[in-house]
């Protein structure tokens, strides 16, 4: 029974998150204006980027070692370094 009642509740969450928004919406413009903003290929390609090196980085050092904070400083670190150097590049390019 318990197996049941988890479905119910997934179908729930999810109408409430995706369904409740758009019916209580007062026009349709208000809903569009909500629209998340096109990603450049630029952008794409750094999330992409960052992903691969990560999981690269995860399944290298679970097989070596297994340390935490060894994946936190090779893994996480450059990915940290990398998107904060483009955030600084960016914004003085705005400029």
């Amino acid at each position: 029974m318990s197996g049941i009642q988890e479905i119910l509740v997934v179908i729930l969450v999810f109408l409430v998150i995706f369904y409740l928004p758009k019916r209580t919406a007062r026009n349709n413009r208000e809903i569009l204006k909500r629209s998340s903003l096109p990603l450049s290929f630029r952008l794409r390609l750094g999330i992409l980027a960052s992903l691969v090196w990560l999981s690269v980085v995860a399944g290298v050092l679970h097989m070596l070692a297994g340390d935490w904070v060894l994946l936190i400083y090779a893994g996480a670190g450059p990915v940290l370094l990398a998107w904060g150097i483009a955030w600084v590049v960016t914004a003085r390019n705005r400029r």
